[in-house]
């Protein structure tokens, strides 16, 4: 089993097999069999997922892997689902995926493959890039700047979630 963690959490934050550092909550949130690091919401509802570095109002997720998303608003995703903010030639952006989509399949372009829905391909089709466009913008990109205009997203967005849940 895993041995629960707790390394600085801020708020009424009621974990369950949980594995904690460097979260932030204002209202009363729960996670259970889950990993969150680098976490800032105005509350959160998760269990069996994984999170870094993610900020939000409020978050809903089970099953899921969100990764570097700064957003003002709520994020609520389905079972399975995958979220990962981005920064490629100065626009942010968020990629979605499934568990069950296949990367190496589809690096160049979105097909259905596998264990792929009609509803997982019409999600990655949403996607402004494949795989291997970002691969190959990435290649380009100044990281310093990339690196600073991250870090400003993320300032904006938690300084919007904590402001605006604590005037509630």
């Amino acid at each position: 089993p895993l041995t629960q963690t707790n390394c600085s959490v801020l708020g009424p934050l009621t974990q369950t097999n949980c594995c904690v550092s460097d979260v932030q909550v204002v209202k009363t949130s729960s996670a259970t069999n889950s990993v969150l690091s680098s976490v800032t919401a105005g509350s959160l509802s998760v269990s069996d997922s994984i999170l870094v570095n993610v900020t939000a109002n409020n978050i809903t997720a089970n099953n899921c892997l969100l990764y570097n998303v700064a957003d003002k608003g709520d994020i609520s995703l389905g079972d399975g689902s995958i979220l990962v903010g981005m920064t490629v030639d100065g626009k942010a952006f968020t990629m979605t995926s499934k568990f069950n989509v296949c990367g190496k399949k589809n690096w160049d372009g979105w097909s259905k493959s596998g264990s792929m829905t009609d509803d997982d391909l019409k999600l990655v089709k949403n996607n402004l890039y494949t795989y291997a466009q970002i691969y190959s913008l990435n290649k380009k990109a100044d990281v310093s700047k990339t690196s600073a205009m991250v870090d400003k997203q993320f300032e904006d967005a938690k300084k919007a979630v904590l402001t605006s849940t604590c005037s509630l």
